[in-house]
């Protein structure tokens, strides 16, 4: 590579990228840490630090890779998608009363966390091949498949939250490749007509997740249980929190799956209104470099790519932190680069590593 193209590199969103990576280590630590539970922490800490570690050096070198080459591997990447889920079901590792892990070595992995990113890749090669067809809505329905079927692959395990992301990121692109939006308005209709329909394929607790953060008071010992606790924690942060690692409702675990599900809740008890305000900040600066990446891309592949990992990590970050403040229903989605989680933080990492790629062979970039 030329080192003139290193010259675009933007390093404000490789910064950014670090920086919440680091504070995610750090409050793994602090929602695992309390009474008795320091190997725990310690051990949460390290295994993240590895993955982050990890997904960092993959951002790098992604940079060396030209995006467009992505663009001619549409189908390898469709079959490796849709095979790699299938795999979860026949060969998963079940845990916690869910099938989402394949164990490659010692190590579990998600594939449909990867499955995000690779949905990117392939629907963007569709919109950006239909470019002068897209406000058919004909070419709306033919993208469909695309987040269609690894979403149906994923929804048994059971992740309902993964296929809804799937769909925001289809949602998403579509409305950035330029569909019209009465043809979003059908869909729209269709998908509220469908509604009874759908709820018949969902397990009874899933259903009580979807509404139970209306009222969660009706059931405080079940379903209502860790979202009263989320508020709770959040509540008695205060201005400036109770301090790293000294939050009671994480450290006495009354808040469950803190250190991935609820780290929102732990980062808005321990470091108060004002640290959950700046890493929000982060976000939002991360969100934006994303979208300058997009808006300076050199052609619509790129853009449709960039776009459609901002829609992943923003549709992450607003239900991860809406579930926290009751505004959301409880759909197991992580916060993006910051929730316990290797292969979510990895398969971010490398979406952000492309977004670099597509920045660096910006329209008017030196080569």
């Amino acid at each position: 590579m030329s080192p003139r193209l290193w010259r675009s590199f933007d390093p404000l969103l490789f910064a950014v990228a670090v920086l919440l990576t680091a504070i995610g280590v750090t409050m793994v630590y602090a929602a695992l840490a309390g009474p008795g539970q320091d190997v725990a922490a310690r051990d949460g800490a390290i295994r993240e630090a590895v993955f982050g570690t990890l997904g960092l050096t993959l951002l790098i070198g992604t940079c060396f890779i030209d995006y467009r080459i992505f663009r001619g591997l549409f189908w390898p990447l469709v079959a490796f998608n849709c095979l790699f889920l299938l795999a979860v079901l026949v060969l998963g590792h079940a845990s916690y009363g869910a099938q989402r892990w394949l164990r490659i070595g010692v190590l579990p992995i998600q594939p449909s966390e990867l499955g995000k990113l690779l949905v990117i890749l392939t629907l963007a090669r569709v919109l950006a091949d239909a470019d002068d067809q897209i406000t058919k809505f004909t070419t709306i329905l033919r993208s469909l498949p695309i987040a269609l079927l690894p979403a149906a692959l994923v929804f048994p395990q059971p992740d309902l939250g993964t296929a809804l992301v799937y769909g925001a990121i289809w949602v998403g692109m579509i409305i950035g490749a330029g569909a019209r939006w009465r043809h979003l308005g059908a869909l729209v209709l269709v998908s509220l007509a469908l509604m009874p329909f759908l709820l018949h394929f969902l397990h009874g607790y899933q259903i009580q997740r979807l509404t139970i953060f209306l009222r969660p008071e009706s059931d405080p010992k079940g379903a209502g249980y860790n979202i009263i606790q989320a508020l709770i924690a959040i509540g008695s942060g205060g201005l400036l929190g109770q301090g790293w690692t000294f939050g009671t409702q994480t450290q006495f675990h009354f808040l469950r799956v803190q250190q991935s599900d609820f780290i929102f809740s732990v980062i808005a008890e321990q470091l108060g209104f004002l640290g959950s305000f700046l890493i929000l900040m982060l976000f939002g600066l991360l969100f934006n470099r994303i979208v300058r990446a997009a808006a300076v891309s050199q052609d619509l592949y790129g853009r449709l790519v960039a776009i459609g990992v901002f829609w992943m990590l923003l549709f992450q970050t607003f239900v991860n932190v809406g579930m926290n403040l009751q505004l959301t229903p409880v759909t197991g989605i992580p916060l993006p680069l910051i929730s316990a989680g290797g292969s979510s933080l990895v398969t971010s990492l490398i979406a952000i590593g492309i977004v670099e790629s597509i920045h660096m062979r910006r329209e008017g970039a030196s080569f």
